[in-house]
């Protein structure tokens, strides 16, 4: 009898605990909305303060000026002028909404449907063959009693596990009932109009005023704005309307830029230069303006200047045009032309004045003929130092009649090397010639250094004691 209920009792434990070891099975699960459209309606919100739109447009100077000076005298800018409540209007959908959740075995899991169900199986035949096992050892009704519950109670539970787990994963459903919806936002402009007879200002740089503007019925105006306003204004320009800020703008950039490289270029022209001529090429720079910006912001002043300077630069050119036939003849007569002159008072090592204070001269000497015997070169320099004019004459020592006609040869001359100069001097002309033996010398070229600037053809102009 003990025996019996041992055996049944361990039994029950084995079958309880082998089912107990599959678990509930690993179930997945997705949610989706069924929704049954019932209504859509639209709903709008504002500012109540209005928000003000200005659209400028500005012209470049030579686009307006097809190259006439009033072109360049005023650039025409015209707006419009605008004014709206910003507004947003969402859009509304009302739904009839059932979630349904949608439910399936993992078959990737350990506890799979199919575990579940072989397990099951087993315990049913567990349950019957160890009930009939006990049922056929059985000496009491009770002891038989409890075989057949084995058999029955077993069989229930194998069966009942997996059958809990497909009431897991049945597919449910919950009816939520009406669902509103905003779907989507859009901004927009509300009570758009124009703005009549409105004060409008574009500020620039510093709080400069560039242009200021009174509208018409439509919302429109227009003006004719200095150009050296828009330069002082800058690129981008402040807006307001009737002292309301109204944004930026750059409409006018294009418009500044132009006129901003209509000034660096007049800035560069060498007015000062031109006004007071020295040389031909001083008004060059004034005349690359007038080329560039024939109606340009200066293109008057150039034009003034340009026709002022003009007597000067008529006077210098034909000066230059005598000077170089002279030199010529006098180059012609002396078999000897002369180029490529080096001149400098400062160290080259340190770029500074020289410590010695003397003058290299450096030339290229070209054999026009073939030269006679005992023919020499000769340097006559002439340097301002305060209000005195220290004079030094060298000859370059040098045999000439060994070179062929075209031949160049390079000398070398440094006045006042054994003399120095008090101090740096403000200016320099150098004088060249030829001599001979027995008398016959020629005087050939000139030329006038200004301490590092470049050397150039001609006597030099001396200040007015």
């Amino acid at each position: 009898m003990t025996t019996f209920k041992m055996r049944t009792t361990f039994s029950c434990l084995a079958l309880v605990g082998a089912l107990a070891s599959t678990g509930c099975a690993s179930i997945r699960e997705s949610v989706r909305n069924d929704d049954r459209p019932v209504r859509s309606y639209n709903e709008q919100s504002k500012v109540a303060r209005w928000t003000y739109r200005v659209a400028v447009d500005g012209s470049r100077p030579g686009e307006t000026g097809n190259g006439s000076p009033e072109g360049a005298s005023a650039v025409p800018v015209s707006l419009a002028v605008t004014r709206h409540h910003p507004c947003e209007t969402r859009v509304h959908n009302v739904v009839d909404r059932t979630q349904i959740t949608e439910r399936e075995w993992d078959a990737s899991a350990a506890n799979s449907r199919t575990s579940l169900y072989f397990w099951g199986a087993v315990g049913v035949a567990a349950s019957v063959g160890g009930g009939i096992y006990l049922l056929s050892k059985a000496d009491t009704d009770s002891d038989k009693a409890g075989a057949v519950a084995l058999i029955g109670g077993g069989s229930l539970a194998s069966i009942l596990v997996p059958g809990l787990n497909e009431l897991r994963a049945a597919n449910s459903t919950n009816h939520i009932g009406p669902v509103d919806e905003v779907k989507r936002t859009e901004p927009g402009e509300c009570d758009a109009e124009p703005v009549r007879d409105a004060r409008v200002r574009l500020w620039g740089s510093y709080h400069r005023v560039v242009a200021e503007i009174t509208t018409d019925s439509s919302g429109r105006g227009q003006a004719r704005v200095p150009p050296l306003a828009i330069l002082a204004g800058g690129a981008q320009l402040t807006i307001d309307v009737g002292g309301e800020n109204a944004g930026t703008t750059d409409a006018l950039a294009p418009t500044y830029q132009a006129l901003a490289e209509d000034d660096a270029a007049w800035k560069a022209a060498r007015t000062d230069a031109c006004s007071s001529p020295k040389t031909e090429k001083d008004c060059d720079g004034v005349q690359k303006y007038v080329k560039a910006y024939p109606a340009g912001l200066h293109a008057s002043d150039a034009k003034q200047i340009i026709d002022g300077a003009s007597p000067e630069i008529t006077r210098l050119r034909r000066s230059r045009e005598i000077e170089a036939a002279v030199t010529e003849q006098q180059e012609e007569k002396a078999g000897i032309s002369i180029s490529n002159v080096r001149l400098r008072t400062d160290d080259p090592a340190t770029g500074r004045a020289s410590s010695g204070r003397y003058v290299e001269i450096k030339i290229d000497a070209t054999v026009r003929r073939k030269q006679p015997g005992g023919m020499d070169l000769w340097a006559r320099t002439v340097c301002q130092v305060g209000d005195k004019r220290m004079v030094d004459e060298q000859s370059a020592l040098e045999n000439f009649s060994g070179l062929n006609a075209g031949e160049t040869k390079e000398i070398e001359f440094a006045p006042f090397i054994n003399k120095p100069l008090a101090r740096e001097p403000g200016m320099c002309e150098v004088y060249f010639g030829t001599e001979a033996i027995g008398g016959g010398g020629v005087a050939v070229r000139r030329f006038c250094y200004v301490p590092r600037t470049r050397v150039r053809s001609g006597a030099c102009t001396w200040p007015t004691p």
